[in-house]
């Protein structure tokens, strides 16, 4: 019974790592609002993981979604051509309007069979 509460944890990584799991980060108004260079953009710590993640599972794609309006556009469209110009693909990249939180920004890693 003791190898037990070994083993369980084993299989309940092991069943995570396979799993299809969403993760996910928002880029703030306040981060948003400073001067953007590339190296702005790379320091953004939750973007930064996601994209180590996503060089991770090739299959997957950057989900960014955005505020509708003028405003909403111009800000993912620019984030869109900083992850071009940083060497994530184009065809990488996912952009869906209708972002309904506070936040410029939603962005999250889905696998390229369940874009939602």
């Amino acid at each position: 019974m003791q190898h037990c509460k070994y083993i369980l944890p084993f299989f309940l990584y092991a069943a995570i790592g396979q799993a299809d799991v969403t993760y996910g980060a928002t880029i703030t108004e306040e981060q948003w609002s400073r001067p953007r260079t590339g190296v702005m953009i790379i320091s953004l710590q939750e973007l930064s993981g996601l994209i180590n993640r996503l060089d991770r599972f090739p299959n997957r794609h950057l989900v960014l979604q955005y505020r509708t309006g003028d405003d909403g556009i111009l800000s993912v469209e620019e984030l869109r051509a900083w992850l071009i110009a940083l060497g994530i693909p184009s065809d990488r990249i996912v952009l869906i309007p209708g972002l309904h939180q506070t936040g410029v920004v939603d962005i999250r890693i889905s696998s390229g069979s369940k874009l939602q």
